[in-house]
């Protein structure tokens, strides 16, 4: 593959099936720079994942490619970061878009770097600099925690992977990325429901939101509403999503 050819692309866990979701210009030096990051103890869930399972136990896509700039990358990283719940249910410690594309990960600007610095002391100041740069910006405790509730559980609905795909319409995408994006939104469309009264007493259980819906005659987004919430009632039903 040439060099600064845009692309987002995905790693995922041979063993948990559970992924991370990235872009950049340099595909083969960004899984490499992965790696070293790893190695040196870098704590992220990415990282941390890698170290506990190795390398070899990682499976890397290229989902898109040929993008036009960094914004469409951005873009497309956050849309599959939402499809395949990477944040929720996966190694993606963001919601996506703000890190990973820079210039300064081309060999040539590394060269040049390296031929600048050669020789100088990095004093302490700097070095806990370069260190928190890597380790990445520090949420205070109620900040990491807003961001949490406010994405925990959250379900792609219909509506959303609609919107997602008309989103995509004219991208590039790769086979590998058709073929992830259709079992991503089979499994999502597949989540078992179960179905209470108002008094919460268990009535039914559904295989999917579809089954579900087509059987009370309830709309699929208004009883995934009801179990996302877990209180408010839809057609005089309680719903709750089944845990696997």
């Amino acid at each position: 593959m040439r060099r600064n050819q845009k692309i987002v692309y995905s790693a995922m866990n041979k063993v948990n099936n559970k992924s991370y979701i990235g872009y950049c210009i340099d595909f083969k030096e960004r899984k490499t720079r992965h790696f070293l990051c790893a190695k040196k103890g870098i704590v992220t869930r990415f990282y941390n994942a890698i170290r506990k399972y190795g390398e070899e136990n990682f499976e890397w896509i290229i989902l898109f490619d040929n993008l036009e700039n960094i914004e469409e990358c951005k873009k497309i990283e956050k849309l599959m970061i939402v499809l395949f719940d990477t944040y929720n249910n996966g190694y993606n410690s963001t919601l996506g878009g703000d890190g990973g594309f820079t210039g300064h990960n081309s060999g040539e600007f590394k060269k040049g770097q390296q031929s600048r610095n050669k020789g100088k002391k990095m004093s302490e100041e700097q070095r806990q600099k370069l260190s928190n740069a890597h380790k990445g910006i520090k949420l205070s405790k109620s900040h990491a925690e807003s961001i949490s509730k406010a994405n925990k559980g959250r379900i792609v609905t219909k509506e959303t992977r609609e919107k997602i795909r008309k989103s995509l319409i004219g991208k590039k995408r790769t086979p590998e990325a058709t073929k992830r994006i259709r079992e991503a939104t089979r499994k999502a469309n597949n989540k078992p429901i179960r179905q209470f009264n108002i008094d919460k007493i268990a009535i039914m259980n559904y295989s999917s939101l579809t089954e579900a819906s087509e059987i009370t005659g309830i709309s699929r987004s208004n009883i995934s509403m009801s179990a996302r919430i877990g209180r408010k009632s839809v057609g005089n039903f309680l719903w709750e999503y089944i845990k696997q």
